[in-house]
């Protein structure tokens, strides 16, 4: 055995513990009514014990068990929970984790169980509806599921991974009893990455289904890629001719897709923040920032019916209360089996009217709102509005936002000659999970007259699909705000940093704008800062990736600060209008970003309903590794090097996740620093990841996790 110990000494940097944070969930939900085994895998998690969810109708029951690297619990799932995505933090003597999804479901829950990696050795699934919870770990890994089918059976194969949860970027394929491919999918929409297949099975046997996955330069690390595959015979509502209403009034739509005859009834619920799929920054859709209700049964609600349906639609009306709260709302169908998801219709208050209606209109003091589509290929809707000179105008489009499949909607404003005054695409270029394709466009007119507004899809195309919901209004443009991290955490009696991210409106490019904060509690200090004129929300050069305009808040908190969680209200506005008695202010959010290279792009959000700092306890022992990597040799022994800091030497240090198959030794130790001796076996895995702690009885003491490689040597090197 030959030892490798000098390496470490010309290493002064120091890697300290690490704030709690989740990055895989799974599985990713479970059927309401149960009890569920969730694994949380992550960093930091070595003193969480317990969590914290968007209602009362999740709850968690018990740890089982728990390391620096995952924890695992028992999740009730109340039998009335609202179904869909909820969104959770982990809680511990540590402080709050980031936040994630888990997924309330109707049906029958599986796990997926390998191996599954090919037809003969395909998962037998069978009593449908159900619910399969998987995963591919690596990205060479694909699932296959072996269904026994009898004759004139339809189901609908539903795969949910982007917006439920999970960075899988998914495609699946059907194949015949025989083997060969009978229906692919990858993206089911042009701004929804999942896939969705559905199919009538005339002959019986045994069929096949592989979840496989994106293999590209983007695709996501394997590291949460989990999924739920939903199998069953529910009904499929592809769109609305109709995506919102006015309250006070009866919405009437049209809903296209299959097996819609059998749709016995229909609802709306209010959005939980959670159910916010499409949401960017910047975003226009109405954005209501508050806590869900308690239960799924508080959940607000609007019956509707069904005046008429064959397989492939349905007519409804929904009689929208007066006092129905504005925003957007989740459509629902119910049936014998189950509820079945449609999109998301927008509820306003403002006046409404059909595209036919405004064909030439004054722009009102408020605003309005014009339901249209484009029917046709190449179409384009044209509306006319008299303006006044120096009256900001402001129009947008909702359409892909409420979940519409087709619409990429281009905005012209064009003056009484035709010449072209302004005109948008898209609120956040991008591709599908990381775009808005929504348009928005403002515009100050210099002088009176009429402007003509046109509305067109980008690629010229249209059909029953292409519905939009447009907004006009008077209005300036102006920014919007969030912070990071979701969850920020400080020592009592010591110091951390919010950092205060802005989305600039078209039109509000070179200004500054003044940042502050209010709601503090005594003893924690944080100075207004500013962002510079120059500092622009742009694209980068690769047409996706973002400049995004950041501050820096420095927080600092008295030693006399108890500990807890306090809420924090950030605000921004332009710096131009201070002294303005209508100055506009704007609330910053904090929110929910999943997806890989989250920093670079609009990923999957969820707008969070405070902005939380949580204080906790000094924890005076420290362990620190000198390096944040190693690299191992099998039969060689390593040293591994911690700095010490008020731990007792009678307190033993340990090593979490090191392999058996790892041999260690403590070499040396004192009140200042600890070596120790690894040498792994032949039988040592790739990579681990190790993390020093110590139990102080109470709370654990841990330092970061150090990514360990296992070097194989080259038993050709030097051979002739």
């Amino acid at each position: 055995m030959r030892c490798a110990w000098a390496a470490l000494a010309v290493l002064p940097a120091m890697w300290a513990a690490e704030p709690p944070r989740v990055e895989r969930v799974f599985p990713l939900g479970g059927q309401r009514g149960t009890e569920v085994e969730v694994e949380f895998d992550g960093t930091g998690l070595i003193n969480i014990n317990s969590a914290a969810f968007d209602c009362a109708d999740l709850t968690w029951k018990k740890t089982t068990a728990g390391s620096p690297d995952k924890v695992t619990a028992i999740i009730v799932i109340a039998p009335g929970a609202a179904p869909g995505p909820h969104m959770l933090h982990l809680r511990g003597l540590d402080g709050n984790s980031n936040s994630v999804l888990f997924n309330a479901g109707q049906f029958p829950a599986r796990r997926e169980t390998e191996p599954n990696d090919s037809h003969l050795q395909a998962q037998a699934l069978s009593g449908f509806p159900v619910e399969v919870y998987g995963e591919l770990k690596t990205r060479s890994e694909t699932d296959f599921y072996a269904l026994d089918i009898r004759a004139g059976q339809w189901l609908a194969f539903d795969l949910r991974s982007l917006e439920h949860g999970s960075n899988l970027e998914a495609k699946m394929r059907l194949a015949g009893p025989d083997g060969k491919p009978l229906l692919f999918s990858d993206d089911r929409s042009d701004f929804d990455e999942t896939p969705y297949l559905e199919y009538r099975f005339a002959n019986s046997g045994r069929y096949y289904l592989q979840v496989d996955q994106y293999h590209g330069p983007r695709a996501a690390d394997p590291k949460n890629n989990t999924y739920i595959l939903r199998i069953s015979s529910l009904p499929r509502i592809s769109y609305s001719s109709n995506p919102g209403g006015q309250t006070g009034a009866t919405m009437r739509a049209r809903l296209t897709g299959q097996e819609l005859q059998r749709l016995d009834k229909v609802f709306l619920t209010k959005a939980r923040l959670a159910e916010h799929f499409r949401f960017t920054y910047p975003h226009t859709i109405s954005l209501d920032v508050r806590p869900d209700p308690g239960t799924g049964g508080d959940v607000e609600r609007i019956s509707g019916r069904v005046t008429g349906s064959s397989p492939d639609h349905a007519d409804v009306e929904f009689a929208i209360p007066s006092g129905a709260s504005p925003g957007m709302w989740r459509l629902w169908g119910g049936t014998s089996g189950g509820l079945t998801e449609g999109g998301f219709f927008e509820i306003s208050g403002e006046h409404e009217l059909s595209e036919h209606e405004a064909g030439s209109m004054a722009l009102p003091q408020g605003s309005s709102v014009i339901r249209g589509a484009l029917l046709q290929p190449k179409e384009r809707d044209r509306f006319s509005f008299a303006v006044q000179a120096g009256q900001p105008l402001h129009f947008h489009v909702q359409a892909a936002q409420l979940g519409a499949p087709s619409l990429d909607s281009v905005l012209e404003l064009h003056d009484a000659q035709g010449k072209l005054l302004a005109a948008n695409d898209d609120v956040v270029t991008g591709a599908a999970s990381f775009g808005n394709p929504d348009s928005s466009l403002f515009y100050t007119p210099g002088e009176n007259g009429v402007v003509q507004l046109t509305l067109r899809d980008r690629l010229g195309r249209g059909g029953p699909s292409y519905a939009y919901r447009l907004h006009a209004e008077r209005r300036k443009p102006l920014f919007q705000l969030w912070t990071l991290p979701d969850n920020l955490i400080v020592e009592r009696g010591g110091s951390t940093e919010l950092r205060v991210r802005m989305a600039r409106e078209e039109g509000f490019d070179k200004e500054p704008a003044d940042v502050w904060v209010e709601g503090l509690p005594a003893g924690v200090t944080v100075k207004p800062a500013q962002f510079r004129a120059d500092q622009a929300w742009e694209l980068g050069g690769d047409g996706l990736q973002m400049t995004t305009p950041e501050l820096t808040l420095p927080i600092t908190t008295s030693g006399s600060l108890p500990a807890g969680t306090y809420t924090l209200q950030v605000f921004g506005a332009a710096a131009g209008e201070k002294g303005d008695p209508h100055r506009r202010v704007v609330r910053a959010q904090s929110n929910l970003l999943a997806g890989p290279l989250t920093n670079l792009f609009n990923f999957i959000r969820r707008p969070l309903p405070a902005i939380t700092l949580t204080v906790v306890e000094p924890l005076a022992a420290k362990l620190t590794a000198k390096v944040p990597t190693l690299t191992l040799t099998p039969g060689e022994e390593q040293a591994f090097e911690l700095s010490l800091s008020s731990l007792s030497e009678s307190i033993p240090i340990e090593l979490k996740g090191l392999p058996d198959s790892v041999n260690v030794r403590l070499a040396s130790r004192d009140a200042n620093r600890a070596v120790f001796g690894l040498t792994p076996t032949a039988a040592a895995p790739a990579s681990f990841r190790l993390t020093p702690a110590a139990n102080l009885g109470a709370r654990w003491a841990a330092g970061s996790a150090v990514q360990v490689t296992v070097a194989r040597k080259n038993l050709m090197a030097g051979s002739r």
